[in-house]
């Protein structure tokens, strides 16, 4: 794979490090990309491990109901999407895996009769056994929990059979990970020793129900139900498994390049509930919590709370109360860790701000805030900067209470009241480097842009068009420009083409057009007049032009040079349209028009370029 002549001719001045990198990566395909491919780029796979819980204290709080076989079968026929297995493909290599269960190091082997809660570095939950019950179908649901902002974790919630007492596992759920591919939610399905295999994107708050069953020689069926979304995957598998266990887990998965566990994601917590198993002499199991610890005796990471036998649900809480000792069994869950907050005082929701602001972003996923706007996290201690996972974009919320950060890969990072739509990265699809993302005007979906032209709507966006059904596209795409209208929107192309999409006028820019068609500084940035009938664009060296109604800033000319040397990389408008601040690689911020001056990063060191900009 190698960089087309297009994107190799304008690499270094529309995207600097982040799309050189991706090149060098061979994360750009060659040619035009297709208007909505989706984007992952592939590293080292987690493999499967020995997943053995130590043996402890089992509790008997009551035999699991059979499996609603019926039900199962009710939901797939009433689906308002329904996909075979088949449609499975294997996770990219870069997302991590669930595995079979690995014991607290130094704990007695599994496979005698449990005289103490079962212990393990990477299960939490419970694990119905019996010294006669064999199990040939399981079932279970779930809410997909919300991860919390932090370094990098990774979850997965499922129910399966076998793992517990031997090298096989049958399972089924949904993974949830707060990593440098960004926030990733997808269901899957796994027959251990083989790889897993993606199905599908989830989000968060969708319910999910999945049944495992055994149906005649080597053959089971998986069943995963996504309710909230209308859709269900299901279909028959070839497997031999001797049914020894049926569990109901959040796990911590294992990396293949280390063999070392993934850190656990802050799930906060999550209730796993209408719990099932049949097979013979499964009413006369029991089942057992399981704590998930950093070793035999080192702080627990994630333990479940009661069995309710009354309802057959239980839920299971990241952390632990103290970090030295086990609490009593069973235990009650733990209250839900505290959201991220800030010291800045903020205005009531829909309320404009007293004075203006915005947010700056750099290629690490660093924010910084300035006049009004509030800091509400970062993804900077993900180790980003670099390759697919350079930041590339940054959007506000409405209310000013949060923001999305988007990677070059189209990983989202949702922070502060952000709500999570979706992205790229959790379509697992082809790569299309991302260079620009912006919400809509309810704050309820984004937009994110390639630069090839592709368009992702997520959320309530809608999908207009893109570079891949028109013509009219005249080279590498560098800006995604909303209406106001939420009906429509402009392609900034490299060299200062506007392409109009829905309900957006067609305003031409003729002389930035030719200024930039005969120089070697390309178009940037874009951004709307607030009524929608004008905008500007800014060129690579600073220079700004003046489209359809907006205004010319101040006294800066289209031929204008700036005072920093450093590329220009944004342009944040004030609300009025008379003013604005130019935003530099090095963070230095020029104010221009009626735009008051709030403050910039001139003198401070920061680890990487700034790549974007936003309004608070």
């Amino acid at each position: 794979m190698r960089c087309s002549m297009a994107v190799s001719r304008y690499s270094r001045a529309l995207l600097g490090p982040a799309l050189a990198v991706a090149c060098a990566a061979g994360l750009l395909a060659s040619g035009p990309a297709a208007a909505n491919a989706a984007a992952h780029a592939q590293s080292p796979l987690p493999t499967s491990r020995d997943l053995r819980p130590t043996g402890g204290n089992q509790v008997s709080p009551g035999h699991l109901p059979a499996v609603p076989a019926a039900r199962m079968a009710a939901l797939v026929r009433q689906a308002r999407h329904r996909f075979p297995l088949s449609v499975g493909q294997p996770v990219p290599r870069t997302w991590a895996h669930p595995e079979p269960s690995m014991p607290a190091p130094g704990s007695a082997s599994a496979t005698a009769k449990p005289t103490k809660p079962l212990k393990s570095t990477n299960w939490s939950g419970y694990v119905d056994s019996g010294r006669h019950s064999r199990f040939t179908a399981v079932s279970g649901s779930w809410t997909v929990p919300a991860v919390r902002p932090g370094p990098a974790g990774y979850s997965s919630s499922w129910v399966g059979i076998d793992g517990a007492t031997n090298q096989r596992l049958v399972q089924a759920g949904t993974e949830q990970d707060w990593s440098p591919d960004g926030v990733v939610y997808y269901a899957w399905y796994e027959l251990i020793p083989s790889a897993s295999l993606y199905l599908g994107q989830v989000f968060p708050g969708d319910h999910i129900h999945v049944q495992l069953a055994h149906v005649g020689d080597a053959a089971w069926t998986v069943t995963v139900d996504d309710s909230t979304q209308g859709t269900v995957w299901s279909g028959a598998v070839s497997y031999s498994a001797p049914g020894t266990s049926a569990e109901w887990i959040e796990e911590a998965p294992t990396s293949s390049a280390n063999l070392k566990l993934f850190p656990l994601a802050n799930f906060g917590a999550i209730q796993f509930s209408e719990l099932g198993v049949n097979g013979p002499g499964a009413a006369q199991a029991t089942i057992a919590p399981v704590y998930m610890v950093t070793k035999r005796h080192g702080p627990v990471r994630a333990y479940p709370g009661t069995y309710d036998a009354a309802s057959d649900s239980f839920a299971i809480s990241y952390g632990a109360a103290k970090a030295t000792a086990y609490p009593s069994v069973p235990l009650a869950p733990a209250p839900a860790t505290a959201p991220v907050t800030t010291t800045t005082t903020l205005p009531a929701f829909g309320t404009p701000p007293a004075a203006p602001g915005y947010w700056l972003a750099g290629l690490d996923g660093g924010v910084y805030s300035f006049g009004s706007a509030g800091y509400f996290g970062s993804a900077a201690n993900l180790g980003l900067g670099s390759g697919s996972s350079a930041v590339t974009g940054i959007a506000g919320t409405p209310d000013r209470r949060g923001y999305w950060l988007a990677t070059l890969s189209g990983g989202v990072f949702p922070l502060g009241d952000a709500h999570y739509y979706g992205s790229l990265v959790s379509l697992g699809g082809q790569l299309q480097p991302i260079v620009g993302i912006a919400a809509t005007p309810g704050g309820k979906g984004y937009y994110m842009v390639g630069v090839s032209g592709g368009v992702f709507a997520f959320g309530d966006a809608r999908y207009a068009g893109s570079c891949g059904t028109t013509k009219k596209c005249s080279g590498p795409t560098v800006a995604i420009v909303l209406d106001p209208t939420g009906k429509g929107y402009w392609l900034l192309q490299s060299d200062c083409v506007m392409v109009p999409f829905g309900d957006a006028p067609a305003i031409p820019a003729t002389d930035c057009h030719a200024m930039s068609a005969g120089s070697s500084d390309p178009a940037r940035t874009a951004v709307a007049t607030p009524d929608g009938k004008g905008y500007w664009v800014v060129l690579q060296d600073g220079a700004i032009y003046a489209e359809g109604d907006a205004r010319y800033l101040g006294s800066w000319p289209s031929e204008a040079r700036p005072v920093s040397k450093q590329p220009a990389q944004a342009l944040v408008p004030t609300v009025d349209g008379r003013g604005a601040w130019l935003v530099f690689a090095n963070g230095t911020v020029e104010a221009l028009g009626d735009a008051p001056v709030l403050g910039n990063l001139a003198g401070i060191k920061i680890n990487a370029p700034v790549y974007a900009a936003a309004a608070s």
